[in-house]
């Protein structure tokens, strides 16, 4: 661990951004805030199919944002803004005496425990990600995380895919952003549960609205599950070949198979076959009967005679019901997001509790 923390290296592009000029400004409605992030890295880039964050769960669109936390200074103030405005008087424990509480708004819950009544803080420590896994999240290391998503379609079941813009501000292909590429988004903070709404957890969303591209980065990888089958497959070698099982008899069985008329072997048999001569009296010719329901021919010298006439009954081919074919639902590989640690303080230059 020692080793890594020497060998840290800041981003140089992104130690180079700076909050974007903007009003800060609560919805009077929703009484949410929509605003534009710094320039970050993307990583976990969901942008082109929806999918569910965990099983049973509706698809959604997101990404991650990595940012300098030198340019988050106003993200931060906006994301206290909307919480101060959803929970402006709360009571919680007074870590400083036991047995006592305090009042206080909700950029102070933000930095709480949810143990201690804190609230979810969208804006986490990548030091803490990248600690639980250093391999993995290298790319966290020293830098802010923002995850965003909005719900694949809205509630009259329109898409709602985010608009990919890119560095002149023309809308493009979503295929540009990807894991790995540096973009800012344009996002809506909103507080949760809503008033009046009982859920078992609460803090602030960031729901993703459109992603504008900046420039090129080296791909951040995930789990390559066919690369990984493909290298596991490759390691354990071929797949045995079993040699056809000997039935035991055929031409081949008891020495070479010898073509008919070939010298030293019977017409059509092997070589090895010995050859029986036939013994007692020749059998004697046996008599002929009548099939059922076949004319017979008569012998010769005999006058022909009438064969008889059998209708012929009409096949009808089978009517079976054709089954229209059935689609089969197809399935998509779930993406494994970093989990949810709660964060004890909040950016630099806010006081710990």
């Amino acid at each position: 661990m020692s080793d890594q923390v020497a060998q840290f290296v800041p981003d140089p592009y992104l130690i180079k951004q700076t909050a974007p000029v903007q009003e800060l400004k609560l919805d009077e409605k929703f009484k949410n805030m929509r605003i534009l992030t710094p320039i970050g890295r993307l990583s976990y880039a969901n942008l082109i199919q929806p999918k569910p964050v965990e099983a049973g769960k509706p698809p959604i669109y997101s990404a991650t944002l990595l940012m300098h936390p030198q340019a988050c200074a106003q993200l931060w103030a906006a994301i206290c803004m909307v919480a101060d405005e959803r929970w402006p008087n709360e009571t919680v424990p007074n870590p400083q005496q036991l047995g006592t509480f305090m009042q206080v708004r909700g950029a102070h819950l933000l930095q709480l425990t949810k143990e201690q009544g804190g609230i979810h803080n969208p804006l986490r420590l990548g030091d803490q990600i990248w600690a639980k896994d250093p391999k993995k999240y290298g790319a966290y290391r020293g830098l802010y995380v923002l995850n965003m998503g909005i719900a694949a379609t809205n509630k009259a079941g329109a898409s709602q895919q985010p608009p990919i813009f890119n560095e002149e501000g023309k809308k493009v292909s979503p295929d540009i952003a990807y894991s790995g590429c540096y973009a800012r988004a344009y996002i809506t903070l909103f507080a949760f549960p809503a008033p009046g709404k009982q859920i078992p957890n609460r803090g602030i969303g960031v729901m993703l609205n459109s992603i504008q591209f900046a420039k090129h980065g080296e791909k951040l990888a995930g789990y390559d599950a066919e690369g990984a089958a493909s290298a596991a497959f490759a390691a354990a070698g071929p797949l045995p070949v079993e040699a056809p099982a000997d039935p035991g008899f055929g031409p081949n069985f008891g020495g070479g198979f010898v073509q008919p008329g070939a010298p030293g072997g019977a017409p059509g048999g092997p070589a090895a076959w010995p050859q029986q001569a036939p013994q007692g009296p020749a059998p004697q010719a046996q008599p002929q009967y009548p099939q059922q329901g076949q004319p017979q021919q008569p012998p010769a010298g005999y006058p022909p005679q009438g064969q008889p006439q059998y209708p012929q009954q009409p096949q009808q081919p089978a009517q079976y019901p054709q089954q229209p074919p059935q689609g089969q639902p197809q399935y998509q590989g779930q993406p494994q997001y970093p989990g949810q640690p709660q964060q004890l303080g909040g950016p630099a230059g806010w006081p710990q509790q």
